[in-house]
Formats: C-alpha cells, sequence, structure tokens
C-alpha cells in the first residue's frame, strides 16, 4: 500500500492542468469556462455488528447479507476514483447580471450543481435564483473545495437532515458594518429511505430516488453572520486572511406541500463560529434538526414517529513552511434521540497547498465509532489531489 501510494504522490505532482478559458464577446459578454478535478485513493475497513430488523446486516455501504448470516462482518476495500469532475460555466452579461452553471460528471454522481441568475445592480444586496446553497450549516456552505479533509464532517451530511443546493431565491446582504442577513426560500425534496435518514433532494438534479418515494416541500432558512474582527470567507486554513473571528446562528423550516409519503415537516437551529489567525484556523459548529412523520412507529431514526438529532464538530488546522503545509485534527460527533449509541468521528491529517485552495494534495486517516448511529465502526485512509481551475 505504501509503495502505491507513493506512485500516487509522484504522479500527481508532476501533473500539469492548464488553466480555465476566458472569453469575451465583441457585445462585451464575459464567459469563463473552468472545472474541478479530484482524484481519489481510500483505504477502509468496516465492521458492522448489527442485525437490521428490516434488511439484514449491512456491511459498510454497500453489502447486504441475510438475517441468519454471522454477526461482526469485516469488509475491507481499496478504491481509486475520480471523486468529482465538474465542469463550470460563469458568464457577466454586464456589471449588473451575471449567470453560472456547474455539473457533476463522476461515475455514479452525475448531476446539476450550480445554475443560477444573479442581480447585483443593489449596492447592499446580492441577489440569485436557481439552485444555489442554502445558508444552514456552516460545513456544507464551505466548499468541498475548500476543506481540511477530503471528506466533509458530519455536520454536513446531506442523509442527516442538513440541506444542500436547492432550487429558489436566494438574499444577501452587503453591508459594512459587521452584521448581515442570508435568506433563502427554495423547493426541496426529502427522502426517508422506510425512516431510516433525512436525504435532502434537489428537484431540478438527477436522483436514484424514485419521484413517488420523494416527500416534496418549501423551504425557509435564514443566517446571521457576525464578524467580530477582520473579514473572512468560507474556506478553510489560514490562507491569506488577516486574523478575523466570525460567529453565525441560522434556522432552518422545511414543510411538506402534500400529504406526507414519510415526512410531514423538519425544523433545525444552528450555531457555529470560525477563527484565522496566526496560521491557525478554528472552526465550530453545532445543530439541531428534528423531524415528524404521519406513522407512529420506531424505526432506527425515528422514535413514535418523531426524529430528533444533534450534531457538533470542531476542526483544527495549523500552517507549516510558509503556508505551504496544514497539518490538521477533528472530532465530530451526532446523536439521536432513537439510536442506541453515537456517530463518533475522529480525523488526523495533512494538506500540501501547490496553488492554495486550488491545486492541493490531501493525505487523511478517518476513524469512525458507531456510525450512522448502529454497532458499526469503520477505518479510511485517503490520499486526494484536486485542480480547481
Amino acid at each position: 500500500m505504501l509503495k502505491r501510494i507513493g506512485s500516487m504522490l509522484l504522479l500527481l505532482l508532476a501533473t500539469q492542468v492548464q488553466a480555465g478559458y476566458q472569453y469575451k464577446t465583441q457585445s462585451g459578454v464575459e464567459i469563463e469556462f473552468g472545472a474541478r478535478v479530484v482524484l481519489q485513493y481510500r483505504d477502509f475497513e468496516s465492521q458492522d455488528y448489527e442485525e437490521d430488523d428490516a434488511f439484514g446486516l449491512v456491511a459498510g455501504d454497500n453489502a447486504i447479507l441475510a438475517e441468519d448470516d454471522a454477526l461482526g462482518l469485516t469488509t475491507a476495500d481499496q478504491q481509486f476514483r475520480v471523486r468529482r469532475f465538474r465542469p463550470s460555466i460563469d458568464v457577466a452579461f454586464n456589471k449588473d447580471w451575471e449567470a453560472s452553471l456547474s455539473w457533476e460528471l463522476a461515475a455514479g454522481r452525475r448531476n446539476i450543481k450550480d445554475a443560477y441568475v444573479r442581480f447585483r445592480g443593489i449596492e447592499w444586496l446580492d441577489v440569485r435564483f436557481g439552485s444555489d446553497t442554502v445558508p444552514f450549516s456552516r460545513e456544507r456552505i464551505t466548499s468541498s473545495a475548500r476543506q481540511h479533509s477530503p471528506e466533509r464532517a458530519i455536520t454536513g451530511d446531506t442523509e442527516f437532515g442538513v440541506p444542500g443546493r436547492q432550487p429558489g431565491l436566494h438574499l444577501r446582504t452587503r453591508f459594512d458594518f459587521p452584521l448581515n442577513l442570508r435568506l433563502s426560500y427554495a423547493d426541496a425534496n426529502i427522502h426517508g429511505d422506510l425512516l431510516t435518514e433525512i436525504q435532502f433532494i434537489n428537484p431540478w438534479g438527477r436522483s436514484e430516488v424514485e419521484d413517488n418515494l420523494q416527500d416534496e416541500g418549501t423551504m425557509t432558512v435564514a443566517r446571521l453572520e457576525y464578524e467580530v474582527f477582520g473579514k473572512m470567507r468560507y474556506r478553510e486554513g489560514h490562507l491569506k486572511e488577516k486574523p478575523a473571528l466570525h460567529l453565525s446562528a441560522a434556522i432552518l423550516n422545511w414543510q411538506n406541500k402534500h400529504q406526507a409519503v414519510e415526512i410531514d415537516a423538519l425544523n433545525g437551529w444552528e450555531v457555529a463560529a470560525a477563527y484565522r489567525g496566526y496560521d491557525w484556523s478554528v472552526d465550530l459548529q453545532y445543530h439541531e434538526l428534528t423531524a415528524d412523520s404521519p406513522y407512529d412507529i420506531d424505526k432506527r431514526l425515528f422514535e413514535h414517529g418523531k426524529a430528533a438529532l444533534q450534531s457538533y464538530s470542531v476542526e483544527v488546522g495549523h500552517m507549516f513552511f510558509d503556508k505551504q503545509v496544514e497539518l490538521f485534527g477533528a472530532y465530530q460527533l451526532m446523536s439521536a434521540d432513537a439510536w442506541s449509541q453515537d456517530w463518533q468521528v475522529k480525523e488526523v491529517g495533512m494538506s500540501y497547498f501547490l496553488d492554495g485552495h486550488q491545486h492541493k494534495l490531501q493525505l487523511s486517516y478517518r476513524k469512525e465509532q458507531g456510525r450512522k448511529g448502529r454497532d458499526a465502526d469503520q477505518q479510511s485512509l485517503y490520499l486526494q489531489w484536486q485542480y480547481d481551475y
């Protein structure tokens, strides 16, 4: 395995990728073509000791065994995959109107991502209409391209009640003073998977879940952001910013449009903080989510037709060698009233920046206990290369 990792490092460091292409028409319209390429090697081992009352024993993410098979199954695998391949087109029609489109082409993940029109004609307000990230969960708002780890923390997991990109109206204030607001009113579908998860689905995108198994609804999200000092973008690692401290809080409400298939309503709130300074990067997040089902039953995530989730994450990184190398660590926890144990994640790793977050190598070791609330453990080693151009 070490030989494989070493060979991959040499290959990726030697790889050359051209920058994005910009074009300007005679009428003054500016068009920029780009893409994000992420290659990932993953070596993992899973153990699952729990028998599922509906489906038998679930091992890792894939295999399903009969109920009479032995418990304590160990699954191990190595994967090399194109984790992300996202072409993008950005168009500036004039100083007030812009449009953005990006989509995912990696195998098994083909889907629409950003697809919105942007109006900047009001000095203090940014207006977007279309598919964009709603402002709930600092972990989710931060692009995966700008994070410490190859994979998101569980506080940004869209299978457990955190929304991602949803089509609708998205507003952001741009005041000079430190207090600003983000608002989204959007369409959003939910899949409960027999009340074992709460997965948000973008109605504009492609989903493997059949339409008749999705609950259609509307979502309202509000986020208040306060810059205690300094300016900060939604990205991890102290690369360029002056020292800054950022606090935020958000609320979320989702309501079913029709008679519920599995879920009637979902509500949530979040508090988060982030610090950048003196080569340190610290991100903290805590949120709670509650969901109601019309069925008064006990299932893996639901108890008497109700689900209550609490999640938090602590992510810390420190820069070395003139901000070219970052060592990071994280602790994450998710608990549910219906779970017999908490889902805990511990992670350590390193990023090597060839050109900031645009071009980097990442290596991390991730250990999970009580995975997804089950009596299941998993260990993963990631090696990842990214070029965002």
